[in-house]
């Protein structure tokens, strides 16, 4: 067994940038810039294409490169430049890789990340990636067709697995047994495994004692929210690839009252040149006074308001956002409700989860996620949110 884990820095302990301390990891499938591009005259930014490694993550960094490149194996008279390296493959103590964190800390990205730079490095790559609620979601049709051989079979000849969210399977035994004997199959055939998790795996109490503690004996790894600093490089970053500046005055107020991990930082930002500074229109205080005021509502509404509020908006009936109906539109609507919910009440996980006929904290989790990662993609999205606010709150 090799655990690695460390505890994460405190997010405002550094002070001081020293650029050195900071490093890019291009862990998408294309630069950065080639999306904003992409946009033509749209001015809202995407995600960053990367992960800005600071201080409070320099495990994770390591873990990014030694998963690409081997684990270096220095010799004696050998610098370690020139030092051969093991595949991480051969090393079978160190997977599964788990990267854990609170939601927004960029673990997604990460295992993203060295899926798709896998498959740059090597020509006849073959990995999977795949969210813990589609597994279940396969692994549940796979049994009701009598086809669950099957299922298993597509993991096996693989370079690399990669299951996001992994908390998804919770409370489901059938397809956790499925996923225990997947991973057994895995490390049989010297298959790495990658997984996210929003919390180390024993202080997730819906996971079996056998799950958790195979996964503590791999590589655990913590993801912190970014510092105070490296927050201040992605704000910059994103300026920078919209064609804009950022005042000390401006960044010293985002930095103060924008979320503080990577998603709602980028989401924050790229509402707030939705609304406010389309057209290539210079970011001044008050334009983001404006916004913050206008994002910023002092008036606590009921989860059932949102839900009449987004039902109507959608023209969907409520029983349908509250229950179990998988049609696209009121999908839709049932996670924007939840999000709304989420941010504009004081009700928790579990009170949400109990709203929307019994779901679990994690799928509330997810619902979150998921229009976190949409809204700086989707336009009519953003447009659709920003409407309903103000329906809400008039």
């Amino acid at each position: 067994m090799l655990n690695m884990r460390s505890k994460p820095l405190n997010p405002e302990e550094t002070k001081e940038i020293d650029p050195g301390d900071f490093h890019w990891l291009p862990l998408t499938e294309r630069p950065m810039e080639d999306l904003i591009r992409r946009g033509g005259s749209m001015s809202i930014p995407p995600l960053p294409d990367g992960f800005l490694a600071g201080p409070e993550n320099r495990l994770a960094e390591t873990a990014v490169h030694w998963f690409l490149e081997g684990i270096p194996s220095p010799k004696s008279g050998q610098s370690s430049s020139s030092s051969p390296s093991i595949p991480y493959r051969e090393i079978p103590d160190l997977s599964p890789l788990v990267f854990y964190g609170p939601p927004g800390t960029g673990k997604t990205a990460l295992a993203r990340g060295i899926h798709f730079g896998l498959g740059e490095i090597r020509a006849k790559y073959q990995g999977i990636f795949m969210r813990g609620i589609d597994f279940f979601r396969e692994f549940t049709q796979a049994v009701r067709e009598e086809r669950t051989a099957g299922f298993a079979g597509r993991f096996e000849k693989q370079d690399l697995l990669v299951f996001d969210d992994l908390q998804d399977l919770s409370g489901h035994s059938s397809a956790l047994e499925e996923f225990l004997a997947i991973l057994d199959q895995a490390r049989s055939g010297h298959i790495p495994v990658i997984i996210t998790l929003p919390a180390s795996p024993e202080e997730i109490r819906e996971f079996s004692p056998s799950l958790a503690a195979r996964l503590i004996g791999g590589f655990l790894v913590p993801v912190a929210p970014p510092s105070k600093e490296t927050r201040s490089l992605i704000l910059l970053k994103i300026a920078e690839l919209s064609g804009r500046k950022l005042s000390e005055e401006v960044l010293k107020c985002m930095l103060d009252y924008f979320p503080k991990t990577v998603g709602p930082i980028c989401g924050s930002f790229a509402r707030f040149l939705h609304q406010y500074c389309r057209n290539n229109r210079p970011i001044t205080m008050a334009a983001l006074r404006e916004f913050l005021d206008q994002n910023s509502p002092v008036k606590e509404k009921s989860i059932e308001e949102i839900v009449r509020a987004t039902a109507q908006f959608y023209a969907v009936r409520i029983p349908e956002i509250k229950g179990k109906s998988r049609l696209k539109t009121a999908v839709r609507a049932r996670n924007v409700a939840i999000w709304l919910a989420r941010k504009y009440t004081k009700a928790t996980l579990q009170e949400l989860g109990s709203w929307f006929s019994g779901r679990n904290h994690t799928t509330i989790m997810h619902s979150c996620r998921e229009i976190d990662a949409l809204i700086p993609e989707e336009r009519a999205l953003q447009e659709s949110i920003d409407t309903l606010v103000k329906q809400i709150f008039e």
